[in-house]
């Protein structure tokens, strides 16, 4: 029997800081050619459960060369500490969708996100 995966690739985020930067330095490829991200847009949230009608958090988008498929993701490490309420974790799912202009988006990774309150803080 044949099977096609149409889904995203897994990709779980752990760890994410409350006051830390959190980027995550991102290069997309398709069939190992990079994704053009021109006139696309990127945007990764995480929520308790994925039919959440709002996501919890949103990660700020940074292209470096969108021909090429390359960006850096940053989780706000005060947005997280926000997020968390006092909670020493958070615990939900995340996705990473590209969305061209005039066209449906693509779910390009998706996994568990999982968030800390940090212990040093200034």
């Amino acid at each position: 029997m044949a099977s096609v995966k149409l889904g995203p690739e897994p990709l779980d985020l752990l760890g994410v800081r409350a006051g830390d930067a959190n980027e995550i330095a991102f290069t997309l490829k398709q069939n190992g050619v990079a994704m053009d991200l021109t006139n696309s847009t990127v945007i990764a949230q995480a929520r308790k459960v994925a039919t959440d009608a709002v996501a919890v958090i949103e990660a700020d988008y940074t292209a470096v060369d969108e021909t090429l498929g390359k960006f850096i993701l940053t989780w706000d490490g005060d947005k997280v500490r926000t997020m968390l309420n006092g909670a020493l974790e958070f615990i939900g799912v995340w996705d990473l969708q590209v969305i061209p202009t005039g066209a449906l988006g693509k779910t390009v990774v998706a996994g568990v996100f999982k968030a800390n309150m940090d212990v040093s803080r200034v």
